[in-house]
């Protein structure tokens, strides 16, 4: 008999969820004889992620081919890839690429679509850069080289809190035609490690599944990651769908931890495109909104503003530091991130943002469906 984690109330939203973590049991189980969990060993990133050093990657294709392939259905073009190893040293492999997401993919507002790089079973990866690597998302400038590395920090600022979060590689991206072999373009991009990764170096594996409700999340990570989309002013995010929210689990008997992702439409990154969702009532990405679940009482997030002091430092060096930044928007930055320190280290304040989800006459209960593709 299956033991289901008593964190489940027996409610009619409680059963659905429920249902739906058995058959998550089922299916993670028939892929792996039983066996799934254990075959998670945790580790090290691989070696794409086990550095910060920017690397260069060089796409030999018909680019404008690939550029203008922004159907929904997108399909795959064949490419030459010329990559950096951690040493230096150049590697060449072939592959094929195709456009991916959603808003990015809209000409009007994107000059390039993100990619999806699909790296061909026959290349020689072993002792690469790219080792253990199959298909990687690849986020490119959607206007300028900067609005990359805002994004880029972002998950570097995750990484702070926890191991639970996705890595990143940033690249210097070398748009190569292949017709008359010369560059067409170079832009800043970075590397996202896929949450089978992530979830293997935390010894879990991912929950595909929708419909599980934030309140059925360890209650310490959820308040982390939600705190942290708050941090960032970031509101296109829900648990229900998986919208920009991976699941990774650590056994048949615990619930998914969540792992964001995509945090371009935030006020911290600052794009000139970005909407918040219009079922917030939101005027502007600046305006911050915190997403979480009605709470009795504050005490559950004061171990994440705590920790979130203690990283204050470390948060903002890397703002203060990091190279490719104007200065406008550095100082616009640590200014946002002033601006939330405030509310945190404020008890009246940090109560009326946090418990804002509680209000009737709130938009705190609207779940974002978004548009999830690959």
């Amino acid at each position: 008999m299956l033991n289901i984690p008593r964190i489940f109330p027996i409610t009619p939203d409680a059963l659905l969820t429920k249902r739906l973590y058995i058959s998550l049991i089922i299916f993670t189980r028939c892929l792996s004889g039983n066996d799934v969990f254990a075959q998670s060993s945790k580790g090290q990133p691989v070696p794409l992620f086990a550095s910060d050093k920017p690397i260069r990657l060089v796409i030999n294709g018909n680019i404008t081919a690939i550029r203008n392939d922004r159907d929904k259905q997108s399909t795959y073009h064949p490419v030459q890839l010329e990559i950096e190893n951690n040493e230096g040293a150049l590697i060449k492999m072939p592959a094929k690429v195709k456009t991916r997401g959603h808003y990015r993919k809209i000409s009007k507002f994107c000059e390039n679509p993100p990619l999806l790089i699909n790296l061909s079973k026959d290349a020689s990866l072993k002792g690469t850069v790219m080792e253990g690597q199959n298909k990687l998302k690849l986020v490119v400038p959607c206007t300028t080289n900067e609005l990359v590395i805002r994004e880029y920090l972002l998950y570097k600022v995750y990484n702070l809190f926890t191991t639970n979060s996705l890595n990143v590689r940033l690249t210097r991206v070398i748009l190569v035609d292949s017709l008359n072999r010369t560059p067409v373009d170079s832009i800043t991009g970075f590397l996202l490690e896929p949450i089978t990764q992530a979830a293997t170096r935390n010894q879990m594996v991912p929950v595909d599944k929708n419909g599980l409700k934030p309140q059925y999340l360890p209650p310490s990570d959820f308040h982390l990651m939600a705190v942290f989309q708050y941090f960032a002013g970031n509101t296109d995010w829900s648990i229900q769908y998986r919208q920009n929210i991976e699941l990774a689990s650590h056994s048949v008997n615990t619930p998914p931890v969540p792992i964001p992702y995509d945090f371009d439409m935030s006020g911290l990154v600052g794009a000139s495109y970005a909407r918040p969702p219009e079922e917030l009532n939101l005027s502007s990405v600046l305006q911050r909104r915190y997403r979480g679940y009605c709470l009795p009482s504050m005490d559950a997030l004061e171990p994440v503003f705590k920790l979130f002091n203690e990283k204050r430092a470390e948060i903002e060096k890397i703002y203060r530091e990091t190279t490719g930044l104007s200065d406008n928007y550095r100082k616009r930055a640590l200014e946002y991130i002033e601006d939330f320190y405030r509310v945190i280290n404020n008890p009246r304040k940090a109560e009326k943002e946090f418990t804002y989800p509680c209000l009737p006459e709130g938009t705190g209960n609207i779940v974002i469906k978004g548009l999830k593709e690959d």
